[in-house]
């Protein structure tokens, strides 16, 4: 749960940033960064998936 909340601020840091919202900076979304976004996505995949298994084995084990 923490790392999804990490991951949603990042994003919305990187829209904010990119159309320059509250009057900060204008920096535009590039390849880098959208690289980095979607990094982000696959390891927030691959957290969740690595969870559920470890739950699915967990209460496999109890019956």
């Amino acid at each position: 749960t923490n790392i999804t909340v990490i991951i949603g601020q990042l994003v919305i840091g990187v829209v904010i940033d990119n159309f320059g919202w509250f009057n900060s900076l204008v920096i535009p979304l590039d390849w880098k960064r959208s690289v980095a976004l979607l990094f982000m996505i696959i390891a927030l995949y691959f957290i969740y998936k690595g969870n559920k298994r470890s739950n699915e084995e967990t209460n496999s084990q109890h019956f």
